[in-house]
Formats: C-alpha cells, structure tokens, sequence
C-alpha cells in the first residue's frame, strides 16, 4: 500500500494532520542537513500506529518550530531499524546535525516525550 494513501487513511481516523515520511536514502537530506533537531519515529503498522502517529502530531504542534518530525515510510522501516540499531518499536531517536542525541524506547504518552524532549533540547 502507498504510505501516502496509508498516512492518509490514519490522518483521517485520528485528526492527525501529518507527519512526513521518509525513506533511507532521504536520511542524509532531511537528517544530517537539518538545522533543527529531528525526531524520527519507528513505527510499526499495528495497532499503537494511529496513537504513536497522533503523539507525535501534538509534539509537532508543541515543538514544530525547535523540532522535525519524520517516519520510516511503509517498506522501508526494517532498514532503517538496521541501520539505527533500533531493536524494536515504537522508538523514537532524536538528531541534531546528523547526530543522534538520544533515543526513547517503547509506547510514549504526551508527558514522556515532553520530558524527552525538554530534556534533550534545553531551555528555549
């Protein structure tokens, strides 16, 4: 399935606006030439996705000036699982200029990955 139409379908089920998805050969562009930091979710196609995704658009609306927010797209997850040592999901890593800053393993609610991320980012 296209993982625009697929975004899409979960967009419409839980008001999620969207999150963009990227695949491994876009690391280097969206990743490492980010300005501002970048939290890239790992997130399986089951049934915590809709909660994880919709997590991660209000951290968006939070952060989304200090914070990019990106998903492996669909196909390409296992990859980059591999390629991040990421051991299972949901994990959520944390980049600034290309390199990871820390990550947060497992299912988050709004108050953990806040503290995750006020934690990681300083003070503004």
């Amino acid at each position: 399935m296209n993982i625009g139409l697929l975004l899409g379908k979960v967009a419409a089920c839980t008001g999620v606006r969207m999150i963009e998805a990227i695949i491994p050969n876009e690391e280097n562009r969206k990743i490492t030439d980010s300005e501002i930091a970048v939290l890239v979710g790992f997130l399986k196609r089951d049934p915590l996705y809709g909660e994880q995704l919709a997590l991660m658009d209000r951290m968006q609306d939070k952060y989304g000036g200090r914070v990019r927010f990106l998903v492996y797209q669909d196909g390409f997850l296992d990859a980059g699982m591999r390629q991040h040592m990421v051991t299972g999901t949901p994990t959520y890593l944390l980049f600034h200029k290309g390199g990871e800053v820390d990550r947060l393993m497992g299912r988050s609610d709004q108050e953990t990955m806040d503290a995750f991320l006020q934690r990681c980012l300083g003070p503004r």
